[in-house]
């Protein structure tokens, strides 16, 4: 069974290599790194950081590159079940002798591999850092141990939900991505507070190590510290010596929690698995037919449908009387119409969630309109936008769309369509908020409708996937409207927001992002 697995993790590795998502991300570990450790430094207890020993490079980098990896690192992961579905390779996999175990766990092999693969780039980077600014010698130990027994983990913890939230049926799409992110920050703000059941970003165990050493050489420091957060790098702290994680049997035991866990995530996926079953698995029924009534049909419409088609029809015969595409007719009102028909194609809790949403927006209090309702929103828009840009690669619709007109014509009722899912949703709460004369306020209402749905367009066009615009924008979503972050507050919930003039900004980068689009679909 290993060997089957290893072949498929193999398979699954080769095709993340071939595209750019693994160097990009790569690169962007390691500057990452330089920010670190050039641009900033780790300050505990307020004014305190240590000497830039083997030990503190490797803890400080690890602890906030593994923090980055749990929200970066899922959806770089994410995909090889759906990828083998799109390309048709489900079929033959579904028929043959492999196990669910080797096909689950090579997939995960593979999500492993990759993130390992950017974790050693950031660990090659502080380890050039150490080298050419670091204090003392070098040690392999306490510069490369975090980011085995710390980072090693939360990567097979990453690379596990990424597969479960492809084989569980309610999990799959932007619920499962939305799912993880919560949890995901959820792991990082207990983390901090040193409340998390899992520390799976160590943060926790390296504030607990530091404050030991720290108040043992400055007894004037209290428990517990207050303040573990990187910033930009001043003269005005003091310097403590910290040797480094010492590994006893309790600590290590903990880590290993997160394995236990992983373990309970891919033994649900394999139990789960359906090996595409298209009655409820990955692979969806198809029809090529209308799909309003699943009667057979009666014999008078089969003989009627033997006399329009006899039996003996090729299929070249039927291709020659399909009209030939006729260039240059577009019609923007039905194309967006159509766009927006297929946006709105949702379940029917998504609009009782709507309609509340909606209610509030014009009939409740302005100011919860504005900081509740309008975050809210956006996350019930987020199914509609994260599939602007990609549908037609997605659902190999695009040869027939882009011989009838040109593909970058297409964008627009795509684009209008996105606008006008967010206008009906928060719209009314901009027009509440114009009227009370709070005309900044309303134009980071409006930035927000004419922007997410041009950034959406931009990700889906250059990437061709879903996965990266849901993930940024929950991330943006979660430190912008909700933690009051003013340059990723997109919907200007906080009035400092709109007095830093961020709502303009916004307002200006969509048609910049609107012609990165373009751009894209040209080539």
């Amino acid at each position: 069974m290993l060997g089957t697995a290893l072949s498929v993790a193999l398979a699954d590795f080769r095709r993340r290599s071939r595209s750019l998502t693994l160097p990009v991300a790569g690169l962007l570990t390691a500057y990452l790194g330089k920010i670190i450790l050039v641009d900033g430094e780790l300050i505990v207890a307020g004014s305190y950081t240590g000497v830039g020993t083997a030990a503190w490079y490797g803890a400080t980098v690890c602890a906030l590159g593994t923090t980055v990896l749990l929200i970066i690192g899922f959806p770089i992961v994410r995909g090889g079940v759906t990828h083998d579905y799109e390309t048709g390779v489900s079929v033959l996999l579904a028929t043959s002798s492999l196990s669910n175990t080797a096909y689950i766990f090579g997939k995960f092999l593979a999500g492993v591999a990759a993130l390992s693969g950017v974790t050693a780039v950031l660990a090659a980077a502080t380890t050039v850092a150490f080298l050419t600014n670091g204090t003392g010698p070098f040690d392999p130990v306490g510069l490369w141990g975090p980011f085995v027994l710390i980072t090693g983990p939360a990567i097979a913890l990453i690379a596990a939900a990424a597969v479960v939230t492809e084989v569980i049926r309610p999990l799959r799409g932007t619920v499962g991505v939305a799912v993880y992110v919560v949890c995901a920050f959820a792991l990082v703000a207990m983390g901090v507070n040193g409340t998390a059941p899992i520390d799976i970003t160590g943060i926790t165990l390296l504030q607990e190590s530091m404050t030991a050493q720290l108040v043992t050489q400055y007894p004037e420091v209290s428990r517990p510290i207050e303040g573990f957060a990187y910033q930009s790098a001043s003269d005005g702290t003091t310097t403590f010596r910290w040797d480094g994680i010492e590994w006893t049997g309790r600590r290590l035991v903990d880590r290993l929690s997160s394995v236990a866990v992983v373990g309970f995530l891919l033994f649900g996926s394999i139990i789960t698995f359906d090996r595409f079953n298209s009655d409820g698995g990955v692979l969806p029924s198809v029809s090529l037919g209308s799909n309003e009534s699943e009667d057979p049909p009666s014999t008078a419409d089969t003989s009627v449908a033997q006399t329009a088609a006899p039996a003996t029809t090729s299929t070249d015969e039927a291709v020659r009387t399909l009209p030939a595409p006729e260039q240059g007719r577009f019609g923007l009102l039905t194309a967006t119409t159509a766009e927006l028909r297929m946006a709105l194609r949702r379940q029917r809790i998504w609009w009782v969630g709507a309609t509340v949403v909606v209610g509030v927006a014009v009939f409740g209090p302005l100011g919860s309109a504005r900081s509740l309702v309008a975050p809210l929103a956006a996350l019930l828009a987020l199914p509609a936008l994260s599939a602007m840009g990609t549908r037609p690669e997605q659902e190999q619709t695009a040869q027939l769309l882009f011989t009838t007109t040109s593909p970058v014509r297409l964008l627009v009722p795509t684009y209008l369509a996105g606008v006008g899912v967010l206008a009906g949703l928060i719209g009314a709460t901009g027009v509440r908020l114009l009227l009370a004369g709070q005309a900044g306020a309303a134009a980071g209402i409006a930035g927000g409708i004419i922007a997410l749905p041009a950034a959406a367009l931009a990700f889906g066009v250059w990437i061709g996937r879903p996965r990266a615009f849901e993930t940024l924008l929950l991330v943006a979503w979660y430190l912008g409207p909700v933690n009051g972050l003013s340059a990723l507050d997109f919907l200007a919930v906080r009035p400092a927001t709109v007095a830093a003039g961020v709502p303009y900004t916004y307002l200006a980068a969509a048609p910049i992002l609107l012609s990165v689009a373009a751009l894209g679909r040209r080539g």
